[in-house]
């Protein structure tokens, strides 16, 4: 994170926030429009799962009072969807960025496996250090709960230019409020519905796109490389999952144009 600084000259808050049932893009809104702030103002590292219990480090352009904290907490930190700051951290000169986030922890909690599969789960994990497996991009990536789960259709309506397309994909979605949608005549217009949304979000359709074209040409290398069977995932579409583990990873990132 940015260097820490007293609250005099610098103007950013860095603060750890816990949130569940909301998507990072949730709660940078909240934040924005709950202190007054530009989209701008706003900086997060990751985006954090809307299904789960989730922490991550939030920088401000404002420096937060006490008060401030309380009454954003009283709005939005109780029920099942919820976003609440735990504490603040310091004040810097500098918004956190994306970048300097080293990585993520996590904690898995998988339920109502029969003892026989959850011991075979854990004797395996116990005497393999490090376990491989594809690691295909799930509906949270193409979707919110519910649907429709059309964000790589935005993303690549939005890469194609073709913003008449990427305005019909996103109005049938809660991305942006109906009081947002302009009476449209042409595709000019439909662009200028995308300046309104946080900039962070517009990027998040291309990345949406992008892990669709991952996950496509990844199946096709499983397909092609190993013995794997095709399934189908809700949401997500058709993927080859390997049958068996004696496939090469370091053959696998190879031809996948990567480097280990």
């Amino acid at each position: 994170m940015p260097s820490l600084a007293s609250k005099k000259p610098p103007r950013f808050t860095y603060f750890w926030l816990q949130k569940s049932g909301l998507t990072t893009f949730d709660i940078l809104d909240c934040i924005k429009s709950f202190f007054k702030l530009r989209f701008e103002d706003v900086a997060n590292q990751g985006l954090k799962d809307e299904d789960a219990v989730t922490e991550q480090l939030i920088s401000v352009k404002k420096i937060l009072s006490k008060k401030n904290i309380t009454a954003f907490n009283k709005k939005y930190g109780a029920g099942n969807k919820y976003s609440r700051i735990k504490y603040v951290i310091g004040y810097g000169r500098e918004p956190v960025k994306e970048r300097m986030l080293h990585g993520n922890s996590f904690r898995i909690v998988v339920r109502n496996l029969e003892s026989r599969i959850a011991n075979n789960l854990l004797n395996y994990l116990s005497a393999h250090r490090y376990h491989h497996f594809i690691n295909y991009y799930d509906n949270q990536r193409f979707g919110m709960p519910g649907g429709p789960y059309n964000t790589h259709l935005i993303g690549e309506a939005i890469v194609k230019r073709d913003w008449k397309e990427a305005y019909n994909h996103i109005k049938i979605t809660n991305n942006i409020p109906p009081s947002f949608f302009p009476k449209l005549e042409n595709a000019i217009n439909c662009k200028e519905v995308f300046k309104t949304i946080n900039p962070k979000k517009v990027s998040f359709f291309v990345y949406a796109y992008n892990s669709f074209l991952w996950n496509n040409q990844t199946s096709l290398l499983i397909k092609e490389n190993t013995k794997s069977k095709k399934r189908q995932f809700e949401n997500v579409g058709h993927l080859y999952l390997q049958q068996h583990t004696h496939f090469s990873v370091r053959t696998f990132v190879r031809q996948a144009g990567m480097n280990l």
